[in-house]
């Protein structure tokens, strides 16, 4: 057997087969996408990292950690959090406009659930903007 190398097109060969490389490195350079997003929901509540040791008594290397996603986060953290920002442990691990569309398409399928009027929104937007065109009448001649 006769190993060669393509330096070029970095791949191996042995005798007729050619074996690529696989990747072993990630790309430092691409952030991992967020396993909850705490600080979005903190700006949106107007709040920020400082208020999670004074508002919630922790430590500033912990605040620290779980704020910049060294720490994951634990169920405790997240219950906490929650209770602190006045929203469901769920939403923390979505992004707020997702969160709150649900919030509102929950409250319109109740509303009408309940036969009550959709408070939030215009419920005439659902509403065709043209009159939609009658159907013509089928008859049993056709006029030439």
């Amino acid at each position: 057997m006769m190993w060669t190398r393509n330096q070029a097109a970095s791949t191996t060969s042995v005798g007729t087969t050619t074996i690529k490389p696989r990747p072993h490195n990630v790309v430092m350079s691409e952030k991992p996408e967020p396993d909850w997003y705490l600080q979005d929901w903190v700006r949106l509540r107007g709040k920020k990292q400082a208020h999670l040791t004074s508002e919630l008594g922790w430590l500033k290397n912990a605040a620290y950690r779980i704020w910049h996603g060294k720490q994951p986060y634990r169920r405790d953290i997240l219950n906490q959090v929650a209770a602190w920002l006045e929203v469901q442990p769920y939403e923390l691990l979505m992004p707020p406009p997702e969160a709150m569309a649900i919030r509102r398409l929950r409250e319109s399928a109740a509303a009408i659930v309940s036969g009550t009027t959709v408070i939030s929104g215009d419920p005439e937007r659902f509403l065709p903007t043209s009159p939609t065109p009658r159907p013509r009448a089928m008859t049993g001649t056709r006029k030439a």
